[in-house]
């Protein structure tokens, strides 16, 4: 057995353990309701050859996997990342699936588990002159298993969360952009927006 590997296999047994415990007490809490929105959410829908639906309790093991694979992207980018993220990330997923801020959009693989998978979140600020109702859309967790790539997947999800923004009324989106994923988020629309975009990050590194 490979070194670090039974902390590994420990690590997953607890995530698996925790989201099973999650997957009960959302099914108890929402009692299998329908969707808080006033019209039902599609369930499922193809984007040309693709087909994408909303992702479930049932895939947060999968949403959780394919986070990984994009953090290990991003740090090939230079983007600082943390470990041991992946609890919050599968409790977070388990609160937010279903809410009217949220939208999780998932392809399937045809061996099982997921292909890709993208989130939409809407969050409030202070309205002003550029964004009225201070309603804006951003963009979190595209990512493409590297077996499918090249499928138009990512194309699909992005498609999906677009058309949810503008049934939402979302006037405005933000995303960050690996250098993978830029040239496709250009093709949706998305610029720079005059300003420079700046992040202060603590420099203590506490986490």
């Amino acid at each position: 057995m490979l070194q670090g590997e039974p902390a590994r296999l420990q690590a997953a047994d607890h995530l698996g353990q925790l989201l099973a415990c999650l997957l009960i007490r959302r099914c108890l809490l929402l009692g299998h309701a329908s969707h808080p929105r006033g019209s039902a959410r599609r369930t499922g829908w193809k984007t040309g050859t693709v087909n994408v639906r909303d992702a479930t309790p049932d895939d947060i093991s999968e949403l959780v996997r394919l986070r990984e694979i994009l953090t290990d992207r991003m740090a090939r980018d230079g983007t600082p990342v943390f470990e041991h993220w992946q609890e919050a990330y599968a409790e977070s997923l388990a609160e937010r699936l279903g809410s009217p801020d949220t939208a999780v959009y998932v392809v399937d693989a045809p061996e099982g588990g997921l292909a890709a998978c993208g989130v939409g979140l809407i969050f409030d600020r202070l309205p002003g002159p550029t964004l009225p109702d201070g309603r804006y859309g951003y963009v979190q967790g595209m990512t493409t298993d590297p077996r499918h790539r090249r499928r138009g997947h990512g194309r699909a999800v992005m498609g999906a969360l677009m058309d949810w923004y503008r049934a939402q009324g979302v006037r405005k989106v933000d995303l960050h952009a690996t250098s993978d994923g830029e040239p496709l988020y250009r093709e949706f629309g998305f610029v720079e927006d005059g300003y420079p975009s700046l992040t202060w990050r603590d420099p203590s590194g506490r986490r």
